[in-house]
């Protein structure tokens, strides 16, 4: 009884949420059309991996039915998914424009009574939580819109009382001359973040392909490189990188930034904090290459302070590698001779007309690049310490999942490669919540007081390959990862002459992230030279990798953070 009667407002909190703007004329007084959400199966996992999905259930027919071919109903051409305890069906459909705006009304009503309630029942953090519209039905005749809320199961029974009995969102839902009836379905699980930091062990690798043969000697694309943490008591996380941007201050100088997901720099799985802001500066933290090492060039990562302002989390960071260079925006498009590079363009991808899909795909590390299907009908999702849900597109791949590691991965035109935004969370139904670029980079020039944001132009970037990533042409075995001790947050890139015959040379561990090394000359001699037969193997097997595009070099820079070994000013950054 305690929990139901949390679930209620008070009649002036509703008034309060809703005295600014009146409620559109509606055609009826129906009461809400609501599906509320039963005790789950103990058939259905509760393994958050879950995809939601199931069938339903059959109804027994007669001897004579089976007979009958004419006299068995027609499967649905939905997809079966289990929601609110009912077995229904979704259905992808062009939603009207009259629809989409008295959807995006509703929900905008929605979500600060439904913040409000959660924070009552939990006193503290209720994030992350999604609300997303849906076509569902039992079959397409029957099939409506309906307003699916997502939030912790912890949360259900208050979530289900508040919709309930809270008449305000019963009327708001009543059709409209120009609309259905809408209805809201609750499920109690939440959308998962896709990246999360367990430790501090930090290191970058490219994607594969990103060294065939025609790019031999050119610095790597960012895009789709991942962002890996390494435990040492539990499995490493993984994140991506989306790509680069250009941040232009106020003094006409640009800068250049490796663009990923906010959420994979927070601590919020740590029993004690390691890392936090430092109180002078909410949305940079900045650190120095040891005194006195001058070979080592700094990084610094910024991130927005989530106690900065109130407001919509639209979780981003962005990484600052100092002098070492990447190269332009890219992706991976299957060619005639292999794998080539794609450049992306610098525009924001936008929806037109009546579009409610896009044909995208996603820059990804692990599975490569994966199409799919972009959405533009309303969700909101809650991250971080928010006090309100942010805006974003729906991500549906044509096969598989998103799944870990994918936060931050950019989103990109099939067609036009132009970037619709980056991935911040995934739902019970394998889809990913995508941040569009245009409002993130809105939210990024105002939190750092910039003239501008906007995707890194290919002219923004160096062309000279003397910083560019050792080639999958080169041996493997001489590159080591390394730790450094150091408690700071720096590393430095091998030096690479291709044409260079000297032994390896090896830095000291606390200068450099990599040992330097050269290729072995043997391994690239002539055909007609006297060479050893295990030489002769070992020069194949490296040039059929060099030129295959079908391996790549695993370029690791390793930073180790070790709060215990720290100095005292530096104990209490987060980076």
């Amino acid at each position: 009884m305690a929990d139901a009667s949390l679930a209620v407002l008070s009649r002036n909190e509703v008034i309060s949420c809703h005295r600014k703007t009146d409620p559109e004329p509606r055609a009826s007084k129906t009461a809400l059309d609501r599906t509320t959400s039963t005790a789950e199966s103990s058939s259905v996992s509760q393994d958050s991996r879950d995809s939601g999905y199931s069938s339903p259930g059959r109804h027994p027919i007669s001897d004579s039915q089976d007979r009958v071919q004419g006299d068995r109903p027609s499967r649905p051409k939905g997809i079966a998914v289990k929601l609110g305890g009912q077995n229904l069906f979704r259905f992808k459909n062009t939603t009207s424009k009259p629809t989409i705006a008295r959807l995006n009304y509703v929900i905008d009503k929605i979500e600060p009574l439904l913040l409000l309630v959660s924070l009552k029942k939990t006193g503290g953090r209720v994030a992350p939580m999604a609300l997303r519209t849906m076509t569902l039905g039992t079959n397409e005749e029957n099939a409506g819109e309906y307003i699916v809320v997502l939030c912790p199961k912890k949360l259900l029974g208050t979530v289900n009382d508040f919709f309930d009995k809270t008449k305000i969102i019963q009327e708001l839902c009543e059709p409209t001359e120009q609309t259905p009836r809408l209805s809201i379905i609750v499920e109690g699980r939440e959308p998962r973040l896709l990246a999360k930091l367990w430790h501090s062990h930090l290191s970058i690798e490219s994607r594969p392909g990103d060294f065939c043969h025609s790019f031999l000697y050119n610095k790597p694309t960012l895009c789709g490189s991942s962002l890996r943490f390494e435990a040492t008591l539990t499995e490493g996380k993984i994140a991506t990188f989306g790509g680069m941007i250009k941040v232009v201050n106020m003094d006409g100088q640009g800068e250049l930034y490796g663009m990923t997901a906010g959420h994979v720099f927070n601590n919020e799985n740590m029993t004690k904090p390691i890392f936090e802001y430092p109180e002078h500066s909410p949305t940079e933290v900045t650190q120095e290459s040891p005194p006195g090492n001058r070979t080592a060039p700094r990084y610094r990562i910024l991130a927005k302070d989530d106690y900065e302002e109130r407001g919509p989390d639209f979780d981003w960071a962005l990484v600052d590698f100092g002098d070492f260079a990447f190269g332009p925006n890219t992706t991976r498009v299957n060619g005639v001779e292999g794998y080539i590079n794609d450049y992306l363009t610098a525009e924001s991808g936008k929806f037109l007309g009546d579009e409610t899909y896009q044909e995208v795909e996603i820059i990804r590390n692990k599975a490569g690049t994966c199409s799919g299907l972009l959405s533009c009908k309303p969700a909101r999702v809650l991250l971080g310490e928010s006090n309100a849900f942010t805006p974003a597109y729906i991500l549906t791949l044509n096969q598989g999942e998103v799944g870990e590691g994918d936060s931050g991965a950019w989103t990109v035109g099939l067609v036009s490669r132009d970037v619709f935004g980056h991935t911040v969370a995934a739902d019970m139904f394998g889809d990913a919540y995508v941040i569009p670029l245009d409002q993130t980079f809105k939210d990024i020039q105002r939190s750092l007081g910039a003239e501008s944001v906007h995707l890194a132009l290919r002219e923004d970037f160096k062309s000279d390959f003397s910083e560019c990533w050792p080639s999958t042409g080169l041996p493997l075995e001489v590159i080591h990862e390394r730790s450094i001790d150091s408690g700071y947050h720096s590393f430095t890139p091998p030096d690479f002459d291709p044409f260079a015959s000297e032994s390896p040379i090896t830095l000291p561990p606390l200068v450099s992230g990599l040992e330097k090394w050269r290729p072995d000359p043997s391994l690239f001699m002539n055909a007609d030279e006297d060479v050893a037969p295990e030489r002769k193997a070992e020069r194949r097997r490296l040039s059929t990798e060099a030129f295959s595009g079908e391996t790549f070099a695993q370029k690791v820079v390793t930073v180790e953070h070790d709060a215990q070994d720290m100095p005292e000013s530096n104990k209490g950054d987060k980076f």
